[in-house]
C-alpha cells in the first residue's frame, strides 16, 4: 500500500519541514498541534507534516481534518503501522520541501519561537545541525551542553555533545541528510535517534547549539505513557547497539573522540540496562536476559582498554559482568538505588541583584542512615565497601575522580521542569588531609572512613539566566544541588535544617526593568524562588515592622525590606488609604534605592475629607492583591502620618550607601575569583578527558 497524502501540492518550498510520526496518541497530540499552529514564524514559512503510522484511535481523522483547515502549512501523510518511529520518520523527511527539517515526536511540543530561533541560527551559520536547549517532564536528561550558546562547532570541537541527549532535539539541513545518506533506521523501538543524532555530528562542517532559551519540550502524559519507559528485548536491544557501535568506528579513528563516544554508549546503553534503579524491579526472568545479553556483547565488542576511563561505578559493573556475577549486579543496583543527594542550606541573601546561596551537599544511604564515604589510607581513596567490597569482593581505586567531583545548583520550574544550571563554586571535595603513605619503618596508616560532601555557593542572577542573557520566566522555580562524582548523579533539594535556630530567611526582591518581583520561599521541605510573586506570597516574605520611614505628610516615602537589583526600573502601584469616611487610591512607586526598595506617593487627590486628623489603615496593592503597610494618621486631604514605623536617620543613610557600594564590589571580585578557580578545574577536567595526562 502506497503512502497516502492529503494537503498541499508541490509547491515553493518553506524554510522548514517539521516531521511528526505519530500513532494512537489519543488526546496527547494536542499540545503538539497547539504548539505547531502557535508557532511566531510565519505560516508560509514552515510546513508540518505529520505522518500517521497506521492509528486506530481516531487520530488519523483528527490529522485530516486539521490539514483541511490549515491547508497552507499541514500535510498528513497516511502509512501502513510499521511498530517503530523510523518508518514514519524517513517518510516525512523524503516527503519534506523545507531547506530545515525538525523532528518532533507526537507527544512533545514546540515552545512558540522555537523555529523562528532555530532557523535563524541556522541561517547565520550555515549550520548542519542547530542542538536545541529542551525541558523534560518524561525523563531526567544531561543539561550540562546547555550553558552557554555557541554559534559555530565542530563534533572533534566539542566532545561534550556525546554525553548530551541525541534525541529529537535538533534542526537539521535536508541537503545535509540527503548528501550523506543519513535516515533512521527501521523497526528499532529505541536509539534510533541516536544513529542519526550521532551519524550527523560526525559529518557535520557546523553544529550550533542554542541554550539561551528552550525551544523543544518532551512532555508528560498523564497515562504514564513514553517510548523511553517501555520495556526493551535485550538481545534486539544489543544486536541494534551493536549497529551504532559499527558506525562510529566506520566514521572515526582510534583517539579520544571515539574513546568518548563509546563511553557514553557504554555507560547509557548498556551498563545502565544492568544497574540504574529500575533493573532490581524486573522479574527475575527478564534481568537473567538483560545479564546475559549485556554480558555478551560486553565480551565481544569492548576491550579492557575500552574501559579505563570509565567512572568507578560503570568499572565495578564491567566486572561484575565479565566474570559472571548477576548476584552482585543485583546488589549493586539496590545500593544504589539507595543513595540520595542530600542538601543543607546555610544563608541565602541578595547583592547587587544577585541570589546567593551557600550550602553543604552529599550523599546518603537512606536505609543504612549514613553517608556515601571513600577510605582514605596513605595517599590514596577507595570506593565505598558497599558499591565495591560488598558486591564486586575487592576495593576499587577512586584517588583521581575525587578530586572531579561536580555540584551544580539547578533551577526548576515547576510547570514546564524546564531547567538552568546555575554557575557554582565548589569547597573542599571531603573534610580531610590526605595522610602521607607510609615508609619503611613506619607504621602503615590509618584506614579512615571519609563521608563525601562538599560546600557550594552559588550566584544566581534572575536577570541573566541561560548564559548570562535571558531573564527567568515568571512562576515558580524549585532549587535543587546536583552531585555528580564516581559516576552517580543525585539531585537534591535545597533544604533548610530542621534544628532549632537554623531558620535561614530572605528578602523579596525588586529586579529588571521592567520590574518584578522575586520572592525566596526557603523551607525544610524545599526551597524556590517565586519570580513575578503574588501579592500573598511578596506579604508571606515581608518583614512590615522592619520597614523604615524616609519622608512622610506631603509626601510619603518607606524603605521596604526589599532587595533592589542595580538596573531595576520602577513599578507604578498603588497604595490603599482606608478609613470609616471612605476610601482612597493613591498612586505610587516602587524603586531601587541603593540595594533597597522605596515606596513613595505624593499624598493629594483625597476629595471629600475633612480637615483634622483621621485614623487609616494603609495597604499596598501589587499584582492583583494588597499587602498591609500599617495603621497611620491623615490630617485632612494633603498629609499623612505614618504610626508605627521608625525613621531612618541621615547617618544610618549614608551606612547604606557605603554598603552597596562594598557589596557590589566584593560580589564582583569573588565571583571572578571563583570563576578563575573553577576554570582551572574544567581544563583539568578536559585534559584527563582527551588522554593528555
Amino acid at each position: 500500500m502506497s503512502p497516502q497524502a492529503v494537503g498541499p501540492g508541490e509547491g515553493s518550498g518553506p524554510r522548514v519541514s517539521v516531521v511528526v510520526p505519530v500513532y494512537n496518541p489519543g488526546p496527547h497530540i494536542e499540545p503538539c498541534i497547539a504548539s505547531l499552529l502557535g508557532q511566531t514564524l510565519p505560516g508560509h514559512d514552515f510546513e508540518a507534516i505529520f505522518v500517521d503510522d497506521g492509528s486506530t484511535d481516531g487520530t488519523a481523522a483528527r490529522l485530516d481534518r486539521l490539514a483541511a483547515d490549515h491547508s497552507s502549512r499541514i500535510r498528513v501523510i497516511h502509512i501502513p503501522p510499521s511498530g517503530a518511529p523510523g518508518r514514519p520518520r524517513n517518510v516525512g523527511l523524503e516527503a519534506a520541501r523545507g531547506r530545515y527539517v525538525q523532528f518532533l515526536d507526537a507527544d512533545d511540543a514546540l515552545a512558540p519561537d522555537a523555529l523562528r530561533r532555530v532557523v535563524a541560527m541556522a541561517d547565520r551559520n550555515s549550520s548542519d545541525v542547530v542542538v536545541e536547549k529542551f525541558a523534560s517532564a518524561s525523563i531526567q536528561r544531561s543539561q550540562r551542553l546547555f550553558e552557554r550558546s555557541l554559534e559555530r562547532a565542530t563534533f572533534a570541537g566539542l566532545p561534550g555533545l556525546a554525553d548530551s541527549s541525541l534525541g529529537p532535539a535538533k534542526l537539521y539541513r535536508r541537503a545535509f541528510l540527503r548528501q550523506h545518506g543519513i535516515v533512521f533506521p527501521e523497526g528499532w523501538r529505541l536509539m534510533e535517534d541516536q544513529y542519526v543524532a550521532l551519524h550527523a555530528y560526525l559529518r557535520a562542517r557546523v553544529i550550533s547549539v542554542l541554550a539561551d532559551h528552550a525551544c523543544y519540550y518532551f512532555l508528560r502524559r498523564d497515562d504514564g505513557g513514553h517510548l523511553t519507559t517501555e520495556a526493551i528485548d535485550p538481545p534486539r536491544h544489543f544486536q541494534n547497539l551493536g549497529r551504532i557501535f559499527d558506525l562510529v568506528e566506520a566514521e572515526t579513528r582510534p583517539g579520544p573522540l571515539r574513546d568518548r563516544i563509546i563511553r557514553r554508549l557504554l555507560r547509557v546503553e548498556l551498563l545502565a540496562r544492568v544497574g540504574d534503579t529500575n533493573y532490581a524491579d524486573l522479574s527475575a526472568e527478564t534481568r537473567a536476559s538483560m545479564f546475559d545479553a549485556a554480558r555478551t556483547f560486553l565480551l565481544e565488542r569492548i576491550g579492557q582498554q575500552d574501559v579505563r576511563g570509565l567512572d568507578a561505578i560503570s568499572r565495578v559493573r564491567c566486572a561484575l559482568l565479565r566474570e559472571d556475577r548477576p548476584e552482585g549486579l543485583l546488589a549493586l543496583a539496590v545500593q544504589l538505588g539507595d543513595l540520595e543527594g542530600t542538601a543543607v542550606l546555610t544563608s541565602a541573601h541578595w547583592r547587587a541583584g544577585v541570589f546567593v546561596v551557600s550550602a553543604f551537599g552529599g550523599l546518603t544511604f537512606s536505609d543504612r542512615q549514613r553517608p556515601l564515604t571513600v577510605t582514605a589510607d596513605g595517599g590514596r581513596a577507595s570506593l565505598d565497601a558497599a558499591l565495591a567490597d560488598e558486591p564486586l569482593g575487592r576495593s576499587v581505586d577512586v584517588t583521581r575522580e575525587m578530586r572531579a567531583l561536580r555540584v551544580d545548583l539547578v533551577t526548576r520550574e515547576r510547570r514546564t521542569f524546564l531547567e538552568w544550571n546555575v554557575w557554582a563554586h565548589v569547597g573542599a571535595v571531603v573534610r580531610h588531609r590526605w595522610r602521607p603513605m607510609s615508609r619503611a619503618g613506619r607504621s602503615p596508616a590509618r584506614q579512615t572512613a571519609v563521608p563525601v560532601r562538599t560546600s557550594v555557593r552559588a550566584y544566581l542572577d534572575p536577570s541573566r539566566i541561560g548564559g548570562g542573557t535571558t531573564p527567568i520566566a515568571s512562576g515558580a522555580w524549585d532549587l535543587l544541588i546536583r552531585i555528580s562524582v564516581l559516576g552517580i548523579t543525585r539531585f537534591a533539594p535545597l533544604r533548610v535544617a530542621a534544628g532549632p535556630g537554623e531558620q535561614v530567611t530572605c528578602r523579596p526582591a525588586l529586579l529588571g526593568d521592567p520590574p518584578r518581583i522575586v520572592v525566596p520561599i526557603l523551607g525544610q521541605a524545599g526551597s524556590r524562588l517565586e519570580v513575578d510573586a503574588t501579592a500573598a506570597a511578596v506579604a508571606d516574605s515581608l518583614d512590615m515592622p522592619t520597614a523604615r520611614l524616609l519622608a512622610d505628610g506631603d509626601h510619603l516615602a518607606i524603605m521596604l525590606p526589599m532587595a533592589a537589583g542595580p538596573a531595576a526600573g520602577s513599578a507604578r502601584v498603588g497604595i490603599a488609604i482606608k478609613s470609616s469616611d471612605g476610601e482612597w487610591i493613591l498612586g505610587a512607586i516602587l524603586r531601587p534605592w541603593y540595594g533597597h526598595v522605596v515606596l513613595e506617593a505624593r499624598v493629594s487627590g483625597l476629595d471629600g475629607l475633612d480637615r483634622g486628623l483621621h485614623p487609616v489603615q494603609l495597604s499596598l496593592r501589587v499584582n492583583d492583591g494588597e499587602i498591609q503597610l500599617g495603621p497611620g494618621r491623615l490630617d485632612g486631604p494633603f498629609r499623612l502620618r505614618m504610626d508605627g514605623l521608625t525613621r531612618l536617620s541621615r547617618a544610618e543613610q549614608v551606612r547604606i550607601r557605603l554598603d552597596w557600594l562594598e557589596a557590589a564590589v566584593r560580589t564582583r571580585s569573588e565571583r571572578i575569583g571563583d570563576r578563575a578557580r573553577n576554570a582551572l578545574l574544567v581544563l583539568g577536567r578536559r585534559i584527563r578527558d582527551r588522554g593528555w595526562i
